[in-house]
């Protein structure tokens, strides 16, 4: 609903933003998480706790538990643009010269990665709630 909102406030049709916040999502919240964690991923735990936590996560899954978080699995590509030509939408990994044809009139590029920042920064309280269990202990 995020990514919706957001598209909405910039421009882009309700149609193409839902189908756009449909096909990014995921991406869109592993982007948050890995690049604005301190503001997407919190914790009911002391600050200490929740770090050494998710440095152990880090150092056994790398950034897997960030995908799982974001219902990625590994084989799942993350997309940074979006584009929306003519009422379709294609995800892209980098922008490329050749990402729109000389014949089209006008396209619209998504910059996901920047929505993930805004919506990662912008939330009042973070997207998700990382639970420590009472098992774990800090090395």
């Amino acid at each position: 609903m995020r990514v919706m909102v957001k598209l909405r406030s910039v421009g882009i049709s309700l149609a193409d933003s839902r189908q756009v916040a449909e096909e990014s999502a995921p991406g869109v919240v592993f982007a948050a998480l890995l690049n604005h964690a301190d503001k997407a991923l919190g914790s009911d735990e002391d600050r200490d706790r929740a770090a050494a936590y998710r440095d152990a996560l880090e150092r056994e899954s790398g950034d897997g538990y960030l995908r799982m978080i974001a219902d990625l699995t590994e084989a799942d590509p993350f997309y940074h643009y979006a584009l929306i030509d003519n009422g379709k939408c294609s995800l892209l990994p980098e922008l490329k010269d050749d990402a729109v044809s000389d014949d089209e009139e006008a396209s619209a590029f998504v910059n996901l990665w920047a929505i993930a920042k805004t919506i990662a920064t912008a939330a009042p309280r973070p997207l998700f709630t990382l639970l420590v269990p009472r098992s774990f202990r800090a090395a």
